[in-house]
């Protein structure tokens, strides 16, 4: 069997992402929650929302708010 005849492994069990509650998010930024919620009215952060309508934010959500306005996309 040559490298290209190997099959692909496929992921049995879904990617799981580590969610934060708006306190944990504010405390990741380094900000008040009252500046994140001032970043969300303002449209800058778009939280997840669980089924109850609480607000979760992912890691690489509260990451692209760190990087520099002028520093360019990584997928660029």
């Amino acid at each position: 069997m040559t490298t290209n005849d190997m099959p692909i492994p496929q992921p049995t069990e879904p990617i799981a992402l580590h969610l934060l509650n708006a306190q944990e998010a504010a405390d990741y930024l380094r900000i008040s929650l009252s500046t994140l919620n001032r970043l969300e009215r303002r449209g800058e952060l778009k939280p997840l929302r669980t089924p109850g309508g609480h607000r979760r934010y992912t890691t690489p959500m509260l990451n692209a708010l760190l990087k520099p306005a002028d520093e360019p996309d990584a997928r660029s």
